[in-house]
């Protein structure tokens, strides 16, 4: 890094001011996810956090980092990222040129505070981070898969038995795949929440999408699609007899060469239909289309994901930090049990399938 060295700002809120520098170095963060993108964190600014905080580190007057942030309820210098929760990938943006230094720095901010809670971390960023204090909680598994250049390629490599449905339900004349664009994706979007909460209702859960997250989602996904960051796909059927129907959504982010595979519903009563099988199908063969390189299925070892091969492994790491004041002490207190009650929800629900 040449020039001065690196200062820090503290930014309240998330005011549009930023969006210039924000985007100048996502575009250039190599380790950005959608999840980074203005568009995620500004609604999740706007729509799950009471209060936000932004550091942005700038070398001579120009951004090269920032870290979205939110207090925690206790407040003070208790603080966790952004968007935690229904964020998968939780890190800064930094510009390539100064990584090392920006990630050095952020570790000597962060002993300053009274409590840091970094979820899912990624295991391959690099970050060093402050004498961790223990929370019982497991690292989230995220398995990707290496797409080759072509999708005939891919489907050869499968077992025998997930190729086949692959293939039957990708020649199914009464199956039509659809993207959501602009004009469509709010519709679009209640159907996806429509039929993800039938299928886990069936199951006696009570799904993912709730008031405050429908809004959230909401804001992201108007201009989220016009970028090309969402891709809501949608299965629909047209039987012999019968208007048309759908029966499956898949909710998938994409940024530069990788597509993460977010979220699903399904029609219950449409399971020998396979749709499933066509939706994560048609979305891996746009991906190769469009010259991508990674696909991934996010949080979750569930037995479906590695029916498709996934050839990698990203560990989702939970650091946090506690300098030992009473403030400092009562949130970390707090989240301790917090994260107990989480990891039994993640031990009964990961595995099932759901999405």
């Amino acid at each position: 890094m040449h020039g001065q060295e690196l200062t820090w700002k503290t930014v309240h809120g998330m005011p549009d001011s930023l969006r210039a520098g924000w985007e100048r170095v996502f575009r250039d963060d190599l380790h950005a996810t959608a999840f980074q993108s203005w568009a995620w964190q500004k609604s999740a600014a706007s729509h799950l956090a009471h209060k936000v905080v932004i550091w942005e580190a700038s070398n001579e007057g120009n951004p090269v980092g920032y870290v979205p942030l939110m207090p925690t309820r206790f407040g003070g210098r208790t603080y966790r990222f952004l968007g935690s929760g229904p964020t998968d990938y939780l890190q800064p943006i930094i510009l390539s040129t100064h990584r090392d230094a920006v990630l050095k720095t952020l570790s000597e901010r962060i002993k300053q505070q009274s409590m840091f809670d970094w979820m899912d971390c990624r295991d391959d960023l690099g970050v060093l981070f402050p004498s961790p204090s223990p929370v019982n909680t497991k690292n989230s598994v995220c398995l990707q898969l290496d797409l080759p250049d072509t999708f005939e390629k891919y489907v050869q490599g499968l077992g025998k038995s997930l190729r086949y449905d692959v293939r039957k339900a990708l020649r199914d004349p009464s199956l039509t795949v659809r993207f959501a664009t602009p004009k469509t994706v709010g519709a679009d979007l209640e159907t996806f929440f429509d039929l993800h909460h039938r299928r886990w209702t069936k199951r006696g859960l009570p799904g993912a999408f709730f008031a405050k997250t429908r809004r959230f989602h909401h804001t992201f996904a108007q201009q989220a699609v016009s970028e090309g960051l969402l891709w809501l796909t949608l299965l629909d059927h047209t039987p012999a007899s019968g208007p048309t129907k759908t029966i499956g959504a898949v909710y998938a982010l994409a940024h530069r060469d990788t597509v993460h595979f977010y979220q699903s519903g399904f029609d219950p009563d449409a399971k020998a239909l396979s749709p499933g099988t066509a939706l994560v199908a048609a979305i891996i063969r746009r991906a190769i289309e469009e010259h991508k390189t990674t696909f991934d299925f996010l949080r979750g070892d569930e037995p479906y994901k590695r029916r498709w091969k996934p050839q990698r492994t990203i560990q989702g790491v939970r650091h946090v930090y506690c300098d030992g004041s009473p403030m400092g002490g009562l949130a970390y207190a707090a989240l301790r049990a917090s994260a107990s009650v989480e990891q039994r929800l993640k031990d009964r629900f990961e595995g099932k399938g759901l999405r």
